[in-house]
């Protein structure tokens, strides 16, 4: 399995919660690969036994200050996604850990997701 692949079954789930919000696509292997050599991009991929079992998404972002706020940067999950057959073993909760590890390490001060 590809990211790509898991992608398609994240855009599938936004599809069904929010069908007016998300469009019935996914990334192309090669759209993939662009939106990985972003710099605002980090992603993280679970593999086990050489196949890819589950991925992260997220997009670094600032915010700057405004009247009511300070500026802050923050780190933005997009996606997370495991595979049906590797799922309740751990590969999430470790994959949202990279994220928070590299929030840290990059002074990021706030992660946040759509839910």
């Amino acid at each position: 399995m590809e990211i790509s692949d898991l992608n398609a079954v994240v855009q599938a789930k936004h599809v069904a919660a929010e069908p007016c919000f998300f469009v019935d696509a996914a990334f192309s292997a090669a759209e993939m690969i662009a939106l990985i050599a972003r710099d605002d991009t980090v992603m993280r991929v679970a593999v086990y036994d050489g196949q890819v079992t589950g991925y992260i998404y997220a997009q670094s972002r600032v915010f700057s200050e405004s009247a009511l706020t300070r500026g802050y940067r923050a780190l933005h999950i997009h996606h997370i996604c495991v595979g049906d057959e590797f799922r309740r073993r751990g590969i999430a909760s470790a994959l949202v850990n990279a994220v928070r590890e590299f929030a840290a390490e990059s002074h990021i001060e706030r992660l946040t997701a759509d839910l």
